[in-house]
């Protein structure tokens, strides 16, 4: 497991709760893994209290199952509710490709122009962890050049089982098709195409589709 250093303004809780939930959504703890209390709090140097805490936090995002008498488990990839997660992403990107094409300011353009040349440049690197957070950070300025920031943070609640197959198929396949979708989509934004806009949005998150059958054949270990 990866041990960042704990910021300034995280409580322990939140502190143990993105460290876990990092390494998960990263594949550094994999799927179907017993979680140990005392060895993660040594690796903190936190009590049990917020390991317990933020395992609590993981198992509402599908991302830890306590057993009880056994233990507390990672997840396997659970395919229908990523599906749900793909398909609820898509009802609404596609509105907010469509919205942006009407509110794109030079601000927000200059950063998301930003953000594509950051993300080929993580590509060539082949830092895959990276281009997750460009990623999403490359639909959240969308989110938020429409004012849309708190169906943002509603969707962030349910996404990193999600986050967590996109990063596996990062790593076995070919991302660049990603790439390619995020430049094609912000320059139908840009031309204020907003047909375009929504139908490549919509045919962006379908790759997610296509990914998990080849990941479910790879990895059949890591799929409930």
């Amino acid at each position: 497991m990866k041990v960042t250093e704990k910021r300034p303004e995280e409580s322990l809780k939140e502190f143990a709760y993105r460290v876990l939930k990092e390494n998960i959504v990263n594949m550094e703890l994999e799927p179907g893994r017993l979680l140990s209390e005392n060895e993660i709090g040594q690796q903190l140097g936190v009590s049990r209290a917020p390991i317990r805490e933020a395992f609590s936090q993981l198992a509402s995002q599908k991302l830890v199952e306590i057993q009880p008498q056994r233990g507390t488990f990672v997840t396997l990839i659970d395919y229908e509710y990523v599906e749900e997660v793909r398909f609820l992403r898509s009802v609404v990107e596609k509105e907010i490709a469509g919205m942006a094409c009407g509110c794109l300011t030079e601000e927000y353009e200059d950063q998301l122009e930003e953000n594509l040349v950051l993300q080929d440049f993580c590509l060539r690197k082949k830092n895959f962890q990276r281009f997750l957070k460009l990623d999403k950070s490359f639909h959240k300025l969308l989110f938020d050049c429409c004012g849309k920031q708190v169906i943002y943070d509603l969707i962030e609640q349910v996404i990193p089982a999600f986050d967590r197959e996109r990063k596996l198929s990062f790593e076995e396949l070919n991302p660049r098709q990603i790439y390619m979708d995020h430049c094609e989509i912000l320059q139908a934004i840009q031309a204020k195409d907003k047909e375009k806009a929504v139908s490549l949005a919509a045919e962006h998150l379908t790759h997610v589709t296509k990914d998990q059958k080849i990941l479910k054949e790879k990895y059949p270990q890591y799929f409930k």
